[in-house]
């Protein structure tokens, strides 16, 4: 996947690439022409961590201060459907999904193995999701309704709308820890959704989710991970 960031943090991801790199977690090299560009891939040894990596994440979901609407990248959104996944209950399922996030746009292949991910155009797949991060999740994290989504202009859904209430419910939603008021209905995301949508009509700096070894790799890991299954 490529990732775009504004020239005052294009010093400070570079840093962190060769940290990371250093550490035996990344590396970096360049491809033959014509693309002759510089590209960063997991090592073996980094993708050993993908299965601890989503136990913390299925614990962090349950945290009482977790507030799962808040703004998150298309990026972020599809690798954490990989983290909750459930596989008994995405049995019989062997279908590829599309992902449209504005110019962004991902493949993927869902199985009861697995969900399988990289970046491409999703135009063949039976079910294709367009819209807002935020929204999609609001419909898989949440009880937010799609068709309410729909009407408010916030998500599309394209194609087999049955495959998209399975798709919905192979996601595991695990409950939250004690301490937080309901936020899963479309009460709760679509003001929210339409707020964030009103935000990003200006000129917007590309994002970054933030400079931690942990998401930065979750970035630079997506498309890797994907061509690897």
């Amino acid at each position: 996947m490529q990732l775009r960031v504004d020239s005052g943090r294009l010093a400070q991801l570079y840093c962190r690439l060769g940290e990371l790199e250093s550490r035996g977690l990344l590396i970096h090299r360049q491809l033959p022409r014509p693309a002759s560009v510089h590209i960063y891939e997991l090592t073996p040894w980094r993708y050993e961590t993908e299965a601890t990596a989503q136990a913390l994440g299925r614990w962090a979901a349950r945290s009482p201060h977790h507030d799962p609407i808040l703004r998150i990248s298309g990026v972020s959104l599809l690798l954490w459907f990989r983290t909750m996944l459930d596989h008994e209950r995405a049995k019989g399922i062997d279908a590829e999904v599309g992902f449209r996030f504005g110019d962004d746009v991902y493949y993927g292949h869902l199985t009861s193995s697995g969900f399988a991910i990289a970046q491409g155009d999703p135009t063949d797949a039976r079910l294709i999701f367009t819209g807002m991060p935020m929204a999609l999740g609001g419909a898989v994290h949440g009880d937010a309704s799609i068709s309410k989504l729909e009407k408010a202009g916030t998500l599309t859904v394209v194609g087999d709308r049955k495959l998209a209430r399975r798709f919905r419910i192979s996601i595991s939603v695990t409950r939250q820890a004690a301490g937080l008021r309901d936020r899963g209905g479309a009460s709760y995301y679509l003001p929210r959704a339409a707020a964030l949508e009103e935000t990003m009509k200006g000129p917007q700096r590309p994002l970054l989710a933030d400079t931690s070894s942990t998401s930065l790799m979750v970035c630079v890991s997506l498309r890797a991970a994907g061509d690897r299954q």
